[in-house]
């Protein structure tokens, strides 16, 4: 079975996008790093080379890797399948919006594979998003390797094992030229066996208490690489080898303890399934995070927060739900009860807070982990709650054909001091009515109803006050019209 090219689809754009997305595509390679050929990445078009030129032939300029190279390479490996297994430039746009079956062929390995267009690059290079590539044309061109019949995804490499590459004249460019004869190189991506990766990273700190650190090699493994393997300290726990037979997982009985160095390593003597030795030993260290809040509800700093909120706060770690009530105070003052599951608890008070007031948590260090670990010092934060203000009324503002007799309601965001309704409201055309009081809202009406057809006009002064004293910031209005 001969391999093939799948296809992709996507809007035309202009050649000067094509050229952006070019320098994009080397920076993000060179991004990756260097090999002993140098820089990553092939080199850019030689200076006024026209790509769209239809008097020009097209022609493979370089590939990555190199013709007859060896690896490793920064470019695809089992640690990062987002990663072509190779790339090729050309002196012309190519049309990559359909290729013909066969266009592109790769011999090495075991099995029938197929090749597809790379579609995904990285807008930019700080960036840890993979975004679609719908560019039909293109001078550089990148691929992936798959198994043909679908049972291992992309297609693993061989210690030691060399693969070519041929493109053939069925690829076209924009002009609809073909290659005038076919293009064939060769590399040695993986020459020895070696770690391609851990997890976590070398160097990575505040690393969760709960992670199964891993090892990811070139090559698949068997349960002899357990004696060659080592976390240290050493937690309870044990090996796994995942179903890629490539990757090592370490799985804690217990989450590790906190604000704890820990080093992965590989001997020397380690070998894979096939027993090829490995290259050197491998050395990684990462660091446990500390026992400390990560999450915080309402945030640091957040206003307009609502007066019935409730309080809510995660940490890095299980917690001992009997030390909530030491550690925990809230400034002002505010009763309530406590709630807790395993890594966070939430304060939900017995009264709502207090509008346009800014409160302060502490959580002190009485805050332990269901380990006994302390946090490191007091953590606190802040927010401040909305403004006393009118939520809506019925009828809202603007009303016209309100029925005479109909009740007029003025509803609050908090609850509201009732001795304060009466000196605060006004209505034009004066008129006597009933009023009635309630937490948030008050009410009146006319016994007789209200005159028709007239408009009538309701303020609420900044004498109006919250049940926890705090004023309008400003007189409210609203006017609605009667029907006959």
């Amino acid at each position: 079975m001969e391999p093939k090219v799948g296809y992709s689809f996507g809007a035309h754009l202009s050649h000067w996008r094509n050229r952006f997305l070019f320098v994009i595509i080397l920076f993000v390679l060179t991004l990756y790093g260097c090999t002993k050929e140098g820089p990553m990445g092939p080199q850019g078009p030689a200076g006024g080379e026209d790509l769209t030129d239809p008097s020009i032939m097209p022609k493979v300029i370089s590939t990555y890797p190199k013709d007859r190279s060896t690896g490793p390479f920064n470019l695809f490996d089992r640690a990062d399948y987002y990663k072509p297994n190779f790339v090729v430039q050309f002196n012309k746009l190519m049309n990559n919006l359909y290729l013909e079956e066969g266009a592109v062929r790769v011999r090495g390995f075991d099995r029938p594979v197929i090749v597809y267009l790379y579609r995904f690059y990285y807008r930019f290079p700080w960036e840890r998003e993979i975004r679609l590539l719908d560019d039909p044309y293109s001078n550089i061109l990148a691929f992936m390797i798959y198994d043909s019949l679908g049972l291992i995804g992309k297609v693993q490499y061989k210690i030691g094992q060399t693969y070519s590459v041929t493109l053939n004249t069925l690829l076209e460019d924009i002009n609809g030229n073909h290659l005038t004869q076919p293009y064939q190189f060769s590399y040695t991506p993986e020459p020895y066996f070696r770690v391609v990766a851990s997890y976590p990273e070398n160097g990575a700190k505040d690393v969760t208490v709960d992670v199964r650190p891993r090892l990811i090699f070139n090559s698949r493994i068997d349960t002899s690489i357990y004696s060659n393997i080592q976390i240290t300290p050493q937690p309870l726990g044990r090996w796994v080898i995942f179903e890629d037979s490539a990757t090592v997982e370490f799985q804690p009985f217990n989450p590790l303890p906190f604000s704890a160095l820990y080093t992965l390593s590989v001997s020397a003597n380690a070998r894979d399934a096939e027993g090829h030795q490995i290259n050197s030993g491998y050395l990684s260290t990462f660091t446990s995070t500390a026992f400390q809040v990560t999450y915080t509800y309402p945030r640091n700093g957040q206003t307009h927060v609502y007066v019935n909120t409730g309080i809510y706060l995660s940490f890095s770690g299980s917690i001992d739900t009997s030390r909530i009530s030491q550690a925990f105070v809230i400034d002002p003052v505010v009763s309530g009860n406590f709630a807790a599951s395993s890594r966070e608890f939430s304060f939900s008070p017995l009264d709502e807070l207090n509008p346009a007031t800014r409160y302060t948590v502490t959580i002190s260090t009485a805050m332990r982990a269901s380990d006994g670990t302390s946090l490191s010092g007091p953590f606190n934060f802040s927010f401040t709650t909305e403004d006393f203000r009118i939520d809506y009324t019925s009828p809202p503002d603007g009303a016209v054909n309100v029925n005479p007799y109909n009740t007029v309601f003025v509803y609050f965001n908090s609850k509201i001091d009732t001795g304060t309704v009466r000196g605060a409201l006004t209505l034009n055309p004066p008129a006597s009515f009933t009023l009635g009081m309630f937490d948030r809202h008050f009410a009146f009406y006319r016994a007789g109803g209200f005159a028709g057809t007239t408009k009538y006009t309701v303020t609420i002064s900044t004498d109006m006050r919250s049940k926890g004293g705090v004023h309008l910031s400003s007189p409210y209005t609203f006017a609605f019209t009667t029907s006959q």
